[in-house]
Formats: C-alpha cells, structure tokens, sequence
C-alpha cells in the first residue's frame, strides 16, 4: 500500500509505473477516453491492434513465466 500500486522494482529503478504507460487496446470499438479504467492511460497506435504473447522462464525456474506483449507482425 506505500508504493501507491507501483512495484519495487520501478520505485528502485525511478520508472513510471507500468500501470501509467501507454497501452496497446486489442479491442476495435473501445473508446479512447473510456472512464471505468484507472489509472487514465494513454493507447499506443489505434484501437483493434493485433498483438502476439511470448511465454519464456527464468532459467531453471519453470515457476517463474516472464509473459510479453508485442504488436503482431
């Protein structure tokens, strides 16, 4: 509750939370300035982007998945 929704890690390293950056919006007719999400944040690029998920682990960690979500080519 004292790091106000941030991580160790961004309040260590002095980064925005992630949950403040800009976000990729994977559905076409969500709007833009919609007010049920919080923290307001701005969408990368437009609305219905399609997005490809990668799944890896910490070496011999199979507990410890690192997920990461990038534009689809």
């Amino acid at each position: 509750m004292t790091l106000q929704g941030a991580t160790p890690d961004e309040i260590y390293f002095n980064h925005r939370p992630a949950c403040q950056a800009p976000r990729f919006e994977p559905r076409p007719g969500w709007p833009r300035g919609s007010p049920c999400a919080a923290p307001q944040t701005l969408v990368k690029g437009q609305p219905g982007v399609i997005l490809e998920m990668t799944v890896d682990f910490v070496v011999r960690r199979s507990h410890l998945p690192r997920v990461n979500l990038c534009r689809a080519a």
